[in-house]
């Protein structure tokens, strides 16, 4: 059921274009024979036959109903993210509604003051939670997106959070004995008088296509739900420390870095805070079974990364003991280029700071870098952190561009050398 994705694999004289001399190739064949797998064990698999539960309600204050068909335009779009990114299941949707006794700030009161998930709580204690044929649907179902309708008025714009699938989120219907404990239940409260806008600079989605602050959080729970349990990181572009400081421990510096400090920063990524773009990063594309064109480099090498192309750079690999089981950690790089089609000249307004154009036109044609771990002895989502390559490096954020280098964690080197028409050239030399 799992597709085989296959990676090739660059040595010093093949299809990369690199050179190198005959200590280099003996090094090369060495480093091919020795070399972990850059990929987490999964069962994540593409064209997954999933049966999806739009479970409605909204609180005593809140807007009407969404209807069926406004539901259908929601997951819609979730679905044309997921075909942007080249994730592609068959969905077999059904639709319902319960009555929620609680108001928008008895929900919010509940996940604040006593951390309880509140739709977790109000859907087990629904009428309609009691009757068998609605528990029999339930239980046919893969996924169970639980929206709620609020009144942001009433929680002075607070929004209660989402989760996916734990003890911890549904204590409630976890009770429930005749339930199935193995469906994957998450929340995506929405506020109905949300007002959506658009995207311009995804130009292979409809020019038509509209999406809500809640409707990307739809999207990105839904991803969760589908298996990449990890947020796509970043470092922030305004951390005290200087590029030239950061780097040189870089991939100490995403284990042990508090993870408040850069979840969600991948700003390109809907797994991340998907500011710019909503792209996937090529680690969660890879992990959901996307058919991802890669290159994995172990040696020197000189690259050519192509349109749609991720080269894989390894890094480390490590071993840690949890509970008498050892686990690989693997450390790599991503190298990709941003999707370029259809980008407005600026991100928010004019971004115009420390010397530097940060539109996202002056970043379309620099490098998105990701340092990448992952556990490759059990099941497991990678850990996707962003490398923001900022000022003195070069006078745009987020990207690196042609004829800069970056030192990743005193371990490799990655150089941007030129562009030949629509081919990067990419030197990565091990030090």
């Amino acid at each position: 059921m799992k597709k085989l994705i296959v990676f090739a694999i660059c040595t010093l004289l093949t299809a990369c274009g690199g050179g190198g001399s005959d200590k280099e190739q003996g090094d090369a064949t060495k480093a091919t024979q020795q070399r972990p797998e850059m990929k987490p064990i999964t069962n994540i698999k593409m064209g997954r036959n999933i049966n999806v539960l739009f479970l409605h309600s909204k609180t005593t204050d809140a807007a009407d109903y969404f209807s069926d068909e406004e539901l259908k335009i929601s997951f819609d779009k979730v679905k044309g993210i997921l075909k942007y990114n080249g994730i592609i299941n068959n969905y077999s949707v059904n639709y319902a509604q319960y009555e929620n006794s609680y108001s928008s700030k008895d929900m919010l009161d509940l996940y604040v003051k006593q951390n309880i998930y509140p739709e977790d709580k109000a859907l087990s204690e629904s009428n309609w939670m009691q009757i068998k044929q609605n528990r029999d649907l339930i239980n046919k179902s893969d996924i169970i997106i639980n929206r709620v309708s609020f009144d942001k008025a009433s929680t002075n714009g607070g929004f209660w959070g989402a989760g996916t699938n734990s003890i911890g989120y549904t204590p409630f219907l976890s009770q429930i004995t005749d339930l199935r404990k193995d469906i994957k239940y998450f929340n995506s409260p929405y506020d109905k008088g949300d007002i959506s806008y658009d995207y311009p600079h995804n130009n292979a989605l409809d020019s038509a296509f509209k999406l809500s602050g809640y409707d990307r959080i739809l999207a990105h729970e839904f991803i969760h739900a589908l298996g990449y349990a990890a947020h796509d990181n970043g470092v922030e572009y305004h951390s005290a420390e200087l590029l030239s400081e950061r780097t040189i421990e870089d991939v100490k510096y995403f284990e042990n870095r508090p993870a408040n400090d850069y979840s969600y920063g991948d700003l390109f990524s809907v797994m991340g805070d998907a500011t710019f773009s909503l792209m996937l990063s090529p680690s969660a594309i890879d992990f959901l079974g996307g058919n991802l064109d890669s290159v994995s480099i172990y040696n020197n090498n000189l690259v050519s990364l192509k349109p749609g192309q991720v080269i894989k750079v390894f890094l480390k690999q490590d071993k840690k003991v949890t509970h008498g089981i050892t686990y690989d950690n693997i450390y790599y790089l991503t190298i990709s280029k941003m999707k370029s089609g259809g980008y407005t000249n600026t991100l928010n307004g004019n971004v115009y700071f420390d010397g530097g154009d940060h539109s996202i036109q002056g970043n379309l044609n620099g490098l998105i870098l990701r340092l990448v771990k992952t556990e490759i002895s059990r099941e497991s989502t990678p850990s996707t952190i962003l490398l923001d390559a900022m000022p003195p490096l070069n006078d745009l954020t987020y990207t690196l561009q042609i004829k800069h280098g970056i030192v990743i964690g005193k371990i490799v080197n990655i150089e941007y050398l030129y562009e030949d028409e629509d081919t990067s050239k990419i030197k990565v030399s091990y030090l």
